[in-house]
């Protein structure tokens, strides 16, 4: 790749963000004069920007599209509630363009009924990453498995012929969406061997198809990581304590089209888990819901045995930290069992039973069927 070449990576929050950045790392060492932009959406530029990077922002592209519609319409469509790491700027530009993006697709009546009935969820912003890949004029997309944003960055290189990685984080099964795309990448890297063979049945090519594992993992065992967990136990006084990690989040219906979050079956996995702190002074508990939903969930009483990490703990901190780790499908359950840590499985969470996940039957956990 000649060194005046540019780069151009995009992703959202959650496990996505840390991703990307290990392999912004990674690449700066091979190639140091190398130009790298970083479009970090919502709840990921506050981390990239705490990691030293220096990303954008749909607020910096406003001018590429109809800066007075833009401003309008996000005005008026913005949500009443948002992350609180998402500034009001961002959300009016990420709600604006998205939605001028919609207009173009379906015209302007077409869209508002859209976005009446699906919000965000409509989001496919495909004229605004023409413009944003023209105006930048990168010779590489990167992006993880997230819709909108993400897809139609990847599908926007690709019709501007434009070369595209798409790197994935997790375990993948046939009815995910990122296996139903029409558009993948020139290149998809992918976890582990299922995964691939998850894709190839979905119909990417056998030689676009890479198996690197997620490098977003690679420190969970590092000695920087052990003594901070170390550090950190022993500044709670919790060393000799039987320490257990709720990676929780939130849960989906059935219905697919629904996006509303569901939040009373991890509620009650917290619920239960304080009430076993509490009934032996030997324990201690971490709570840690994903930082894309972190603000959605009441914060529970305060207690001397309870710690709740939110995102500037690292979540391998956190995982490192604890004696057992319970999840439902989140990422933190191969993360911990990279790390060594029995995992719980609460197969029985609303969007297990949905997605048909089971950490148990992959063979790096314990299942656990009933939530008392």
């Amino acid at each position: 790749m000649k060194d005046s070449a540019r780069v151009l990576f995009v992703a959202y929050g959650g496990g996505h963000i840390p991703m990307v950045l290990s392999v912004i790392k990674e690449l700066r060492k091979l190639e140091p004069r190398i130009q790298i932009d970083l479009l970090a959406l919502t709840t990921a530029f506050e981390i990239a920007k705490a990691a030293g990077e220096t990303p954008l922002q749909y607020a910096n592209f406003k001018h590429l599209v109809d800066l007075k519609f833009v401003e309008h319409w996000g005005k008026a469509l913005m949500p009443k509630s948002r992350h609180p790491s998402v500034s009001d700027e961002e959300t009016r530009a990420y709600v604006g363009i998205n939605f001028w993006d919609l207009v173009r697709q379906h015209g302007q009546k077409r869209a508002e009924e859209i976005h009446m009935q699906k919000s965000r969820y409509a989001y496919y912003p495909i004229n605004f990453f023409k413009r944003v890949l023209q105006h930048l004029k990168p010779a590489v997309v990167v992006a993880t498995v997230s819709p909108r944003s993400e897809e139609a960055a990847l599908q926007a290189g690709i019709e501007l012929s434009i070369p595209t990685i798409s790197i994935t984080d997790l375990f993948l099964r046939s009815f995910d969406p990122y296996a139903n795309r029409k558009f993948y990448a020139d290149i998809v890297t992918v976890i582990d061997r299922s995964t691939a063979s998850v894709l190839d049945a979905a119909g990417v090519q056998k030689d676009a198809l890479r198996i690197t594992g997620n490098p977003a993992f690679d420190n969970i065992k590092s000695h920087g990581m052990i003594e901070k967990a170390r550090v950190f136990r022993e500044t709670k006084g919790w060393c000799k304590k039987k320490v257990v990690l709720w990676a929780g989040h939130a849960d989906y219906s059935e219905d697919l089209s629904d996006n509303t979050p569901l939040l009373k079956y991890p509620l009650k996995v917290e619920e239960v888990l304080r009430m076993w702190v509490q009934q032996n002074e030997e324990h201690a508990l971490i709570i840690r819901y994903h930082p894309n939903e972190s603000h959605l969930f009441p914060v529970g009483a305060q207690h001397p045995r309870i710690h709740i990490s939110l995102s500037d703990q690292h979540v391998h901190e956190a995982i490192v930290s604890a004696d057992v780790v319970v999840v439902q499908r989140s990422t933190v359950g191969y993360e911990a069992a990279l790390a060594g840590k029995p995992v719980v499985a609460m197969v029985n969470s609303p969007i297990c039973i949905r997605d048909k996940f089971n950490y148990a039957e992959l063979g790096i956990a314990y299942a656990c069927s009933t939530v008392n």
